[in-house]
């Protein structure tokens, strides 16, 4: 205890000497000097005495020091979703993000309730602040809840190394646990297992009826007056009893409408049962048209947000492909794979002949004709797309041939050789390795070192029936129904013992390959081991099975076209954001060399951008996308003023599984995920005002000292009532008052 008011020793020994003094000389007066009132004189002295240092202590205000704790509200994490899922109405009324609000309200944020203060966030693609319900963003399209774990282990490991006021007590977060990842393993631990946390579980416990188009699946681009197919699949969780109908529209206007009946789905493992359906559409009018496939809800449907799958087809005028067939032998073959290639419209169809040995005849014949040899071709050779050799060797002694296909990435199509040895004896090691087989071995000699390359003539040939490779099946390069017919029978014109390794088999006689391909470099080079090709050559029929396999050949070889040879273009979906494409373009100049420092422009669709170098020859870029599937992009090149050329993408990409496939409540993911972080989970209809008392409302933030009076109490003032009270009596009773 200290005086606050005390006046110094020396003032204070004054005032109790001048009190005793004063006392002195009043109790030493004549009436208390009577024996009666003498033997009370020395208590009432006291007495009085006592009251007047009483209230000079009360004048010296006695003070004391006092320590106050000092409480705040605790402050919880509270975390909502606010991904597109939670938009979804169980209860066909209120959706997922207003009910947990609601909720959110009745049992914790109760309006001047004695509980602590929430921070509110919401997460969907990325945790975001927003500091009230009412500011939360709505109906994300993805919902990363690694987002929303990572805030909670941020805002404790930061508070850790600057402690705060501020410091969360607790988290609380609502969702209905559709989330991109749902394996609980890779989600992060808890850090402090002290810090209570609680995950609510938004959304009915029961699946509810759903219908989706799970895929659309359409070519990327088609050519003008033609038709294409178009593959739809939807999947039924809960198979409706009454039949579904499902709309194909194209620009808005719908094209065809199919009933698909109960028995249609087909239930596959523990997923939902689907039903595939296919569409044929004509492509009319060029340009780019949206197709959309979409499913009348079923009745107590709750998600529609995957009834509908969108994706676009370009339909664009046919490029014919430049074809060159050279040879320098004059034979049946070469004559009948001619008129065949002559037949189709989308073949551009150049002659080269090597044959004439007489010049002023050679020269009147290539004035009447434009015949022309391989050689005079080197210069405008990169022009085509692809050259078919007849009856000579593999020849490629200039390197402007190799290249072709290596380097530009052109395709060439071998015929069978002059004589039998000509393609498997070439002189050039070059010639023998772009060949896609590999011949039979005879050995001449004791060791294997005399072995040489001997591939045996199947003679008498053994005609037999063309069978289609499971390859060229699946890749549609050959109509199957039209070797099927039994007239159609060859032989091979080698004995070869296999394929390489690399190289693919698209069709067979017996067991000997008779179209072989394989990749050289960029390109592609095939073999045709087929003797009398001109047999399969029908007037009648529109050039018959060898129209379908010349044209099928070209067709499938010819994919890089020559105004394109400079330009690879790839598209993919970005793993992160699947609703986003890269493209990256890689870019050579006219030596086939990377090109750095191009200007490469990308048009996809209606936008139109630069590509940004990423690498020597490399260029990239990434577009918003969407759902789509289908692909039509088109780069273009230029390199110091010089127009390097242009390649155009058509592609379809899977299909994205966003975030309205499913809104199920994933209840076993969140129950995981609770036990991963030592968290409670809880049902949103279970949430009681019980669950709020896991979160302590207030702490002690610190104490406050001050000095504080200690006279103004009862006690004291009782003590100086007493005192003056018993003097009174005293003074009544011998006569003085």
């Amino acid at each position: 205890m200290t005086f606050a008011d005390y006046p110094g020793h020396l003032v204070a020994l004054g005032l109790t000497l001048a009190a005793a003094a004063v006392v002195l000389v009043a109790f030493r007066a004549g009436p208390l000097q009577t024996p009666q009132r003498n033997r009370y004189r020395r208590l009432l002295a006291a007495l009085h005495y006592a009251a007047i240092l009483l209230m000079l202590v009360i004048l010296w205000n006695p003070s004391a020091w006092q320590e106050e704790e000092t409480f705040g509200k605790n402050t919880v994490l509270a975390v909502f979703d606010t991904s597109e899922s939670m938009s979804v109405a169980d209860d066909g009324r209120q959706s997922r993000l207003d009910r947990s609000l609601s909720r959110f309200v009745e049992c914790f944020d109760k309006p001047g309730g004695d509980g602590p203060q929430y921070r509110v966030y919401g997460f969907d693609d990325r945790a975001y602040h927003c500091g009230s319900a009412d500011l939360l963003r709505r109906w994300g399209s993805r919902s990363n809840l690694h987002e929303a774990v990572s805030l909670t282990a941020d805002c404790v490991a930061r508070d850790a190394q600057s402690p705060t006021q501020d410091e969360p007590t607790g988290v609380v977060i609502l969702t209905d646990g559709r989330a991109d990842d749902r394996d609980s393993r890779r989600y992060l631990p808890a850090l402090r297992e002290d810090l209570p946390i609680l995950i609510v579980g938004v959304g009915a416990r029961s699946p509810r009826p759903d219908l989706a188009v799970e895929t659309l699946l359409s070519p990327a681009a088609a050519w003008v007056d033609t038709t294409y197919d178009v593959g739809v699949v939807v999947s039924a969780a809960g198979v409706p009893n009454a039949p579904v109908t499902l709309e194909l529209l194209c620009d808005n206007d719908v094209v065809e409408k199919r009933q698909i009946d109960r028995e249609t789905f087909k239930a596959d493992g523990a997923g939902p049962a689907q039903a595939t359906l296919r569409f044929t559409v004509p492509a009319q009018g060029l340009g780019v048209h949206v197709l959309t496939a979409r499913v009348q809800p079923g009745r107590g449907e709750i998600n529609l947000g995957n009834n509908a799958r969108t994706t676009s087809v370009e339909v664009m005028q046919e490029r014919p492909m430049r074809v060159l067939l050279y040879s320098q032998r004059a034979d049946f073959n070469i004559g009948k794979i001619r008129q065949a290639l002559s037949r189709d419209k989308h073949i551009r169809l150049d002659l080269g002949f090597d044959v004439i040995k007489n010049k002023p005849l050679s020269d009147r014949a290539t004035r009447a004709t434009g015949y022309v040899t391989l050689a005079d071709l080197d210069a405008s050779r990169s022009e085509y797309d692809v050259i078919i050799k007849g009856a000579c060797g593999v020849g490629f002694e200039r390197s402007d041939s190799y290249d072709f296909f290596a380097k530009r990435g052109g395709a060439m199509i071998l015929l069978p050789g002059e004589t039998v040895q000509t393609l498997a004896t070439d002189s050039q090691e070059r010639g023998l390795s772009t060949l896609p087989v590999l011949f039979s071995r005879q050995e001449q000699g004791a060791f294997p070192t005399t072995a040489v390359l001997s591939p045996a003539r199947v003679w008498p040939p053994q005609r037999d029936a063309i069978k289609l490779s499971f390859e060229a099946e699946i890749a549609h390069v050959f109509d199957p129904s039209v070797f099927a017919e039994s007239q159609y029978r060859v032989s091979p014109y080698y004995g070869i013992a296999a394929t390489k390794p690399a190289a693919t088999t698209l069709a067979m006689v017996g067991d000997t390959p008779i179209v072989s391909v394989h990749r050289v470099g960029r390109g592609r080079v095939c073999l045709l081991n087929i003797s009398k090709l001109f047999t399969l050559y029908r007037e009648d029929r529109q050039g018959g099975a060898l129209s379908e396999l010349m044209c099928g050949l070209v067709a499938y070889l010819g994919r890089t076209p020559a105004q394109g040879a400079n330009v690879e273009l790839f598209a993919e979906r970005v793993a992160e954001d699947p609703r986003r494409v890269q493209f990256n373009a890689y870019i050579m100049d006219k030596s086939f060399l990377p090109a750095p420092g191009a200007n490469v422009l990308l048009t996809a669709g209606e936008q139109v951008v630069s590509m940004e170098p990423t690498g020597r020859g490399y260029y990239r870029a990434t577009l918003d996308w969407g759902s789509g599937q289908s692909v039509v992009a088109k780069a273009q090149a230029e390199l110091n003023g010089s127009f390097l050329g242009e390649r155009t993408l058509a592609t379809t990409l899977p299909a994205v599984r966003d975030e309205m496939s499913c809104v199920d409540l994933d209840e076993p993911f969140l129950r995981s995920l609770a036990e991963r972080m030592k968290a409670r989970y809880i049902h949103i209809d279970d949430l009681s005002e019980k669950a709020a008392e896991i979160f302590e409302s207030r702490r002690q933030v610190g104490t406050i000292e001050k000095v504080t009076s200690i006279w103004p109490r009862w006690p004291l003032l009782v003590v100086l009532c007493l005192l003056l009270s018993t003097g009174w009596f005293i003074r009544r009773a011998i006569g003085l008052v």
